[in-house]
């Protein structure tokens, strides 16, 4: 559950606010209507319109419906609620930044960067909202001269301008969040780390099936050469 809002608490997690708010950018990133949504969820409109407003806080019960109508788990709600709000922070110097890590990560050499590669190092979600806080600011900055549009293969890319790298490297240092590929990585490294663990407990119990077996083999064959299994002749 998140935890009530109190600008006088220093309790972890996210607020009852935050939560509120990623549900509704969740919603609103599938073009979904409040009405709409709330009947999927089984709940009248006007309770999750005041959740979504911040006029009442979620409780999990709400969570888990609106989730199911959206396709989504419940945790993604807490999970973009703990992400940084860049809403009144997407300064210049920061989505420089996010810029030129991307281009520092492209797979290709070519100058540019798509508008969802800056997206996804600035850590935000691809949708419509995020779309309403940061097209602006990529208008602005490219009024500005510190970035320059252009087209490769058909698709949109951009570039940091010599008046957009100057201020980048005049400017107080940012913090991003995990790139992209290092979250790729790190969750690749975990899955192999899981399925090595898996492979050594089969193999384990391979070793100890044919360890079984052998032992049956020969006890077997002891048995019968011995003599002490009568009516079975012992051949080698």
């Amino acid at each position: 559950m998140p935890r009530k809002s109190d600008p006088g608490e220093s309790l972890s997690g996210p607020s009852a606010a935050a939560v509120s708010a990623a549900m509704r950018e969740v919603r609103e990133e599938r073009y979904l209507s409040v009405a709409d949504t709330a009947k999927a969820a089984d709940t009248a409109p006007g309770r999750l319109s005041a959740v979504e407003s911040g006029r009442r806080e979620p409780d999990f019960v709400l969570m888990m419906r609106v989730a199911r109508a959206l396709g989504v788990q419940p945790s993604e709600f807490i999970r973009r609620a703990e992400q940084p709000r860049h809403g009144g922070e997407l300064t210049d110097a920061l989505i420089l930044a996010a810029m030129e890590r991307a281009q520092r990560h492209a797979r290709h050499k070519d100058a540019g960067v798509s508008y969802g590669a800056v997206v996804a190092h600035l850590g935000m979600p691809m949708g419509s909202a995020t779309g309403r806080r940061l097209r602006p600011r990529f208008r602005e900055i490219e009024a500005a001269g510190l970035i320059a549009p252009a087209k490769r293969h058909g698709v949109i890319v951009y570039t940091t301008t010599r008046k957009g790298a100057k201020l980048l490297r005049d400017a107080e240092p940012v913090q991003l969040p995990e790139s992209p590929q290092h979250r790729q990585w790190r969750e690749a490294r975990a899955a192999a780390t899981e399925r090595v663990g898996g492979f050594r407990d089969d193999l384990r119990a391979l070793l100890e099936r044919g360890a079984a077996l052998v032992a049956d083999d020969a006890t077997g064959l002891f048995l019968c050469c011995s003599g002490r299994v009568s009516g079975v002749s012992c051949s080698t």
